[in-house]
């Protein structure tokens, strides 16, 4: 008797975790406390290459994520000075999924797109990740 008792407690708990897909993150998800940033290096002639604007969208939806004017100033300085601009953040974690989906990073100067560069972001359940696209684009 016991043994059936462990063998149909045993089946319970597997057929539960069929339930899940893959796209799926356990509630009980154990993640590190830092705040990842997937960002995009951007340079010109060997320096970083200064901005105006810029924005990321993500394609299914026409969703901006990362509106510069959501930025402190301070960052946004810091980025302009290095040639690095945020692409999507921990915070909008909720806004893709663990297979990844299509975003596309948009720059401007003087008024002008001078980026327009997809990307596919995804999450690891805890922090965004860069599936595919350039980390670093020389123009």
């Amino acid at each position: 008797m016991r043994y059936l008792f462990i063998l149909i407690t045993y089946l319970l708990f597997t057929a539960d975790s069929c339930k899940k897909t893959s796209g799926d993150c356990p509630a009980n998800q154990i993640c590190t406390a830092d705040f990842r940033t997937v960002t995009v290096t951007i340079t010109q002639a060997g320096n970083p290459y200064r901005l105006d604007s810029f924005f990321t969208k993500k394609n299914t939806t026409g969703e901006i994520l990362v509106p510069q004017a959501s930025i402190p100033r301070y960052e946004d300085s810091a980025y302009k000075a290095n040639g690095v601009y945020p692409i999507i953040s921990d915070g909008q974690m909720n806004k893709t999924s663990k297979n990844g989906e299509a975003f596309t990073f948009y720059g401007y100067k003087n008024g002008v797109e001078t980026i327009h560069e997809p990307y596919v972001l995804g999450h690891d359940c805890c922090h965004v990740t860069l599936i595919s696209g350039n980390a670093f684009l020389t123009r």
